[in-house]
């Protein structure tokens, strides 16, 4: 049902007003998805300080298992998706991008960095000290996060590139985005049509294509008749 009520509100912003109006929109495919409504805030020194204690921490046991000879891994999950195609990708960072970071809420001060992290990490950088990898990390902070969730996460997105982040950051999938990837020719051009949904209200579309993105700001509460603008 959610997804009707997508649907209808994709038809109604396709025309919303002169700038936004998108040709085809029926084509898009309606996907409701979370929405994070908090803002930002300075990033306070006790969650900054608590981030360093986690990440020494890990990198330590990370140095010591290298020095006992035992690196090997836990095997990650199986990836559903390891291969997204160009314009499938462009999508999902729109629909990250829109979603303002849901799913990144519970990574607090720890930012899902484990130990096997630090283990990849120091695979692609063998040289580095301790206090080096550190301060890497670290100079990623961003000055302002959002007032509740990973330390990294900010207005925009994440301040950690994906070379450094976790397999948890870099293989999650919210349901709807998981849906969006199941049974697809993966050559054939992805177009969706984004409708954060929270609290019982639309906050915007978006129509998003490899292509194309079109941001309708346009609040509307789900189910109700949609007002011709």
């Amino acid at each position: 049902m959610l997804v009707e009520h997508a649907a209808a509100f994709r038809d109604s912003c396709a025309n919303a007003n002169a700038n936004a109006s998108v040709a085809d929109a029926d084509t898009y495919e309606a996907i409701p998805i979370p929405y994070n409504r908090l803002g930002t805030m300075p990033l306070p020194d006790a969650r900054r300080d608590a981030f360093r204690a986690h990440l020494t921490r890990k990198l330590s046991e990370a140095l010591e298992r290298i020095r006992d000879g035992a690196t090997e891994r836990t095997p990650p999950a199986l990836r559903r998706f390891p291969n997204p195609s160009p314009s499938m990708s462009a999508v999902l960072q729109v629909a990250c991008g829109t979603c303002r970071g849901k799913c990144c809420s519970n990574g607090g001060e720890h930012a899902y960095i484990t130990v096997d992290t630090m283990l990849g990490y120091f695979e692609q950088h063998p040289h580095e000290t301790l206090d080096e990898v550190v301060e890497r990390y670290m100079g990623l902070l961003p000055d302002e996060t959002m007032e509740v969730g990973c330390v990294y996460q900010h207005a925009k997105g994440c301040s950690l590139p994906r070379a450094m982040r976790s397999e948890t950051c870099n293989t999650f999938f919210c349901e709807s985005l998981v849906e969006l990837q199941l049974n697809r020719d993966p050559d054939a051009p992805v177009r969706a049509f984004f409708a954060p949904e929270e609290e019982g209200f639309f906050v915007q579309g978006v129509f998003a294509s490899q292509e194309l993105v079109t941001i309708v700001n346009r609040r509307s509460p789900i189910g109700q008749p949609i007002s011709t603008p």
